[in-house]
């Protein structure tokens, strides 16, 4: 599994990730991106700003 650094999950999002490796058919999954609103880091600002760049 591959995130960002200020990735956030819902608590059953590693579960139901796992859970289609089930089937010996499935070879990869992907969740489903929700960008929030955009909120002050402690490193002061880069990570809203770069962010910004690619959504």
């Amino acid at each position: 599994m591959t995130v960002d650094a200020d990735t956030l999950f819902e608590p059953n999002a590693i579960r139901r990730l796992i859970e289609p490796f089930n089937d010996p058919r499935i070879g990869a999954v992907a969740g489903t991106q929700v960008v929030s609103p955009p909120r002050r880091p402690p490193c002061g600002g880069f990570t809203p700003a770069w962010r910004d760049m690619f959504h």
